[in-house]
């Protein structure tokens, strides 16, 4: 084949691959125009970042309670139970389930207890 065609064919399979990842975003964009955003594409990453917010400021405030890690991981456990005995039936699959879950919930309270606690004799060591 000769370099012509070589380049011709190369020139082809790119024009192929541009022509592949062409969307009506780029469409807009050669007529000086974009997609109006609607309030919800602005509206959900602002709720993301403030439940992740409340979420780190949950586990921040858990961490340097007043009370005891070993009383903290009780009522943590106490109140995962309880939530798992009131909207899972017991017996089914969903009791199984609930129950799996908690179990996982309460041992990973339990590390974060035990997290919390040397986290707590470290800085009262400094």
């Amino acid at each position: 084949m000769s370099m012509i065609g070589k380049m011709l064919r190369l020139k082809m399979r790119r024009l192929a691959w541009q022509a592949r990842r062409f969307d009506v975003d780029d469409a807009l964009g050669f007529a000086g125009l974009r997609r109006r955003r609607d309030a919800i594409d602005l509206v959900l990453p602002m709720i993301g970042v403030v439940v992740a917010g409340a979420f780190v400021g949950a586990t921040i405030a858990l961490l340097f309670a007043p009370s005891s890690g070993r009383k903290l991981r009780a009522d943590m456990e106490r109140k995962i139970n309880g939530l798992r005995d009131r909207y899972l039936p017991e017996g089914g699959q969903g009791g199984d389930l609930g129950r799996a879950a908690g179990e996982v919930v309460g041992n990973a309270a339990r590390a974060a207890g035990d997290v919390a606690n040397n986290l707590r004799n470290e800085v009262e060591r400094l």
